[in-house]
C-alpha cells in the first residue's frame, strides 16, 4: 500500500505548496499529487484552479527541487490542451523522474505521456 499525500500534506497549510509537500516528506509519505497547470506566459506552475493574474504559486521545477529524491511525484496534468501551445505534457514529463507518475483526465494528454515515457 503507498501513501500518497494528496496537494501534499496541507492540513492547516494552503495546499499545492512547498510547505505542503515539505510536510509530506516529514510525515514519510510516498508520494505527492501536486497539480500543474500554465500560467498565462508558459510557466508550468502548480496549482489546482487556473492561475490568476496577481496570484503567485511555486513553479512545478521549485516544487520537483524540493521533492527529487526525497518522495516520489505524481503530478496532475490539468486541462493541458488549453495550454498546447506551451507543450505542457511535454515539458512536465521531461521534468519528471523513472519512478514518477503522471495522471490527466484528457486521454490525448495520455497518449502522448505514454509516446514520452514507454
Amino acid at each position: 500500500m503507498l501513501v500518497i499525500a494528496h496537494r501534499g500534506a496541507w492540513r492547516g497549510l494552503a495546499e499545492n505548496t512547498l510547505p505542503a509537500f515539505e510536510r509530506a516528506i516529514e510525515l514519510g509519505a510516498d508520494y505527492v499529487e501536486l497539480d500543474v497547470h500554465a500560467d498565462a506566459g508558459g510557466r508550468l506552475v502548480v496549482t489546482h484552479d487556473p492561475p490568476r493574474a496577481g496570484r503567485t504559486y511555486p513553479t512545478l521545477e521549485e516544487a520537483l527541487d524540493v521533492m527529487r529524491g526525497r518522495i516520489g511525484v505524481m503530478l496532475e496534468l490539468k486541462t493541458p490542451s488549453r495550454y498546447r501551445r506551451h507543450d505542457v505534457v511535454g515539458r512536465a514529463v521531461r521534468l519528471l523522474g523513472p519512478d514518477d507518475a503522471v495522471v490527466c483526465f484528457q486521454r490525448a494528454a495520455l497518449v502522448q505521456v505514454r509516446l514520452l515515457r514507454p
